[in-house]
């Protein structure tokens, strides 16, 4: 009884075929997927990018991080009168930067 119950386990030839069958559609539809992705970026790529944005503040934190310095240490000098950002971040993201 053993040994008939294994043979109803294993697949049956057509199982196989068909298995063989959907893996190249899979690899086209996810070639094709990743190619309209790629052209959809190229195609929305704009000049002037801006890159004064907060993203060098948590690269300054990571790096007081790193370096044992003052978590806040970060060269920014905090306006009150008209703040541009808050003094420090949050160091969740920083933390995340801080092996790389």
């Amino acid at each position: 009884m053993i040994r008939k119950a294994e043979k109803n386990c294993r697949p049956s030839k057509a199982d196989e075929k068909s298995q063989r069958s959907a893996s190249p559609l899979a690899s086209v539809s996810l070639i094709c997927l990743l190619a309209t992705v790629a052209v959809f970026y190229a195609v929305t790529v704009r000049q002037g990018h801006v890159w004064g944005d907060d993203f060098a503040m948590y690269v300054h934190h990571a790096r007081n991080i790193i370096e044992g310095r003052p978590y806040a240490d970060t060269g920014y000098v905090y306006n009150a009168a008209a703040p541009l950002g808050p003094r420090a971040y949050p160091p969740v993201f920083p933390l995340l930067l801080a092996p790389l």
